[in-house]
């Protein structure tokens, strides 16, 4: 059967396998230290996120990375197979001050796994020119905003 497939529609299939999220785009509003954070989020591929895991924002200030827990569990709030979500906010409050760099990460739950870029969800995106938003260090993905928190 897979044969029969291979020449018109397997390279199709084998990379729609599982859960395939895709960023649609990323916007912030900013007030002093508080923020909103919208994004649009696409599931292109055949499944849904099966096991539980965090949706954190990194805010990245030269080497310096803070965690912000979105979700506790991003099977709540991502899009299931073939569904789109055209806004998915996010209040921010308290932002630390300083200049920052906005990544999202969906790190494994698994405490000895967290820290482990292999284990993190890779996003099926591309930033506007053509590269790819995922940072392999830290095992998140880049949403292209900047955040510059001043004293109320």
């Amino acid at each position: 059967m897979l044969d029969g497939w291979r020449p018109d529609c397997f390279a199709e299939v084998s990379r729609r396998l599982g859960y395939r999220f895709e960023l649609l785009g990323a916007s912030l509003e900013s007030a002093g230290t508080d923020a909103t954070l919208t994004l649009g989020l696409r599931n292109r591929g055949f499944g849904k996120l099966y096991n539980p895991r965090p949706l954190e924002l990194l805010l990245v200030s030269g080497t310096e990375v803070r965690h912000i827990t979105l979700a506790e569990d991003a099977r709540r709030v991502l899009p299931l197979s073939g569904e789109t979500i055209d806004r998915l906010s996010f209040r921010l409050t308290d932002l630390p001050i300083g200049d920052w760099q906005l990544e999202l990460a969906l790190p494994d739950a698994a405490h000895n796994l967290q820290d482990n870029p292999a284990y993190s969800i890779r996003l099926a995106s591309t930033d506007p020119g053509g590269n790819s938003v995922w940072n392999g260090l830290r095992g998140s993905n880049r949403l292209g905003l900047s955040l510059q928190v001043t004293p109320d």
